[in-house]
């Protein structure tokens, strides 16, 4: 099949699957969900991984679940393994797993688990998906594929993961007000922004900013100008609007893994957009 995921009720599991849950767990000390003499259903086994990590990727190698194109039509995902926030896992191994995508319109990537039937997937679809998923890759309308791999954190001291590795956000927002997004890192000097005013796409960045977190300080520019420019109070942002300007102005603040993003709007141009957002 190429794949595996565990655990699911009414499935069958050997002692080595069983002997996994080990290799994953870090040191003692995680509440033990279980009760000696009483009988538990074999999804109760992904009540630790919850408990111990997010979703994500196990990052074993920089090619682990990663997409690649095999035809305009068709992508292949890399052995590896990855969380779901329900503690579920999903392994692909080394016979690897190949989607069909739709050429000419925009394609999503990714791993799909399923409560109500209690077994995951790897799936493609045209349409943003929802639920309990593993992101991995997006292909847009010209067939250029990205990477969007997020790694899992431990929820425990020691576990190997991404945490605090340079990482890569796609945000959109419907308007001025106050946003926060979980960047997965509590040590970010800089925050690199690329404001967009339609679809993420290298020709399509409008405004590029840089935010120094010890600094508290701005650099940015826009499209058009020969300048760059510097701030200790905002940075303007490309939002959609009739003329093309800065519709918004962007604040930034950072504590723990939270960046909170103040957005106000600039006269009276609508104001919702693309950004994409680089921690390192």
């Amino acid at each position: 099949m190429g794949y595996k995921y565990s655990f699911s009720n009414d499935e069958t599991y050997s002692a080595a699957d069983i002997n996994e849950i080990t290799r994953r767990l870090v040191t003692s000390g995680v509440a033990d969900p279980f009760t000696d003499g009483e009988p538990h259903n074999l999804s109760c086994f992904n009540i630790l991984n919850s408990n111990m990590v997010t979703s994500g990727i196990v990052p074993e190698s920089d090619t682990t679940l990663k997409v690649e194109k095999t035809s305009s039509t068709t992508v292949e995902i890399n052995a590896g393994t990855a969380f779901f926030n329900s503690g579920m896992t999903l392994t692909v191994d080394v016979n690897k797993v190949e989607l069909t995508i739709s050429a000419g319109v925009y394609n999503y990537i990714y791993l799909e688990c399923d409560e109500e039937t209690g077994k995951a997937s790897p799936k493609s679809s045209t349409t943003e998906p929802t639920g309990d998923i593993v992101m991995l890759a997006h292909v847009d309308e010209n067939g250029v594929l990205t990477d969007k791999r997020a790694y899992a954190v431990g929820k425990l001291p020691k576990y190997i993961s991404g945490y605090n590795l340079p990482t890569v956000v796609s945000f959109s927002y419907s308007g001025p007000g106050t946003y926060t997004i979980d960047m997965q890192g509590d040590k970010y000097r800089f925050f690199i922004i690329k404001g967009r005013s339609r679809e993420f796409t290298d020709t399509n960045i409008d405004t590029l900013g840089i935010w120094d977190v010890f600094d508290n300080r701005y650099v940015y520019s826009v499209t058009g100008s020969k300048y760059i420019y510097k701030s200790y109070t905002d940075m303007p942002i490309r939002v959609v609007n009739s003329n093309g300007g800065c519709g918004g102005e962007l604040t930034l603040s950072y504590s723990g893994n939270i960046l909170t993003l103040n957005i106000s709007q600039v006269a009276s141009y609508d104001c919702y957009g693309l950004m994409e957002i680089t921690a390192i």
